[in-house]
């Protein structure tokens, strides 16, 4: 019975401190990265102590490799700035959703690129990373899309490889159930990239005496399709430059 008892209560101690538990943890792990870990150790158990540590170890690592050229001094003195925890906070956050290396990768070079810049390269990491949280893998590949042109040979071969996110099913009388829902689903990443002004829509220009054409699904003038902007294309060529496809 006593030893039940005192199960019972290091559960609900446990329970309790979770928080701290995490970050003990957090702190103990972080310590096996030598450049950075102990800079950021304070950070990480602030910010995400139930998050996923696994991929913000992971994260780190990569960014350690980033930053080992830069002053240790120069790089905990950025790591006391504000605008910079600003940034690192955002690169964890978004580091604890990552799925794949890649995007981890990405985070990081984003990330170590601002530690060397002036205010307006902040602003701009600032803005990609929150681009990298706001899309998908899937996503990317339709923007690719937008940014290979179908009628080059680079777009060719990158239609082809691509085909299956890229074709949207055309929605006939006989369209399948799975058809529409394949076509739903595609649509609406097309429609939040639009949202996020990667990409925008194509207009035709009237004749001269005539009236644009109008969609009677949305009431807004129809387009032609979209292409991609240049916040778009700044956007992939970042990913392109750091990402072997």
């Amino acid at each position: 019975t006593d030893n039940a008892e005192d199960n019972e209560l290091e559960k609900i101690n446990l329970d309790n401190n979770k928080n701290d538990v995490a970050a003990f943890f957090a702190k103990g792990i972080l310590g096996s990265i030598p450049y950075i870990g102990n800079i950021t150790a304070e950070i990480i158990t602030e910010l995400i102590p139930n998050q996923r540590t696994d991929r913000i170890v992971e994260f780190l690592k990569i960014l350690e490799q980033k930053v080992k050229n830069i002053n240790s001094k120069v790089l905990e003195l950025k790591f006391k700035e504000k605008e910079f925890i600003d940034l690192f906070e955002d690169s964890c956050f978004q580091a604890s959703r990552a799925l794949s290396e890649d995007r981890l990768e990405l985070i990081a070079i984003a990330l170590a690129n601002s530690l060397t810049n002036e205010e307006a390269e902040h602003l701009f990491a600032k803005k990609l990373l929150w681009l990298l949280g706001e899309i998908n893998d899937m996503e990317i590949i339709i923007l690719n899309g937008y940014y290979y042109p179908s009628y080059t040979p680079e777009g060719k071969q990158f239609w082809e490889e691509h085909n299956n996110v890229l074709r949207i099913p055309s929605l006939t009388n006989d369209a399948t159930e799975k058809e529409i829902e394949e076509a739903t689903f595609k649509r609406s990443f097309k429609e939040r990239l639009s949202q996020l002004e990667l990409i925008k829509p194509k207009y035709r220009k009237p004749k001269r005496g005539e009236f644009p054409e109008f969609d009677n699904k949305t009431g807004r003038i129809k387009s032609s399709g979209y292409e991609i902007t240049r916040m778009g294309r700044m956007l992939i060529d970042f990913i392109h430059e750091h990402i072997n496809e």
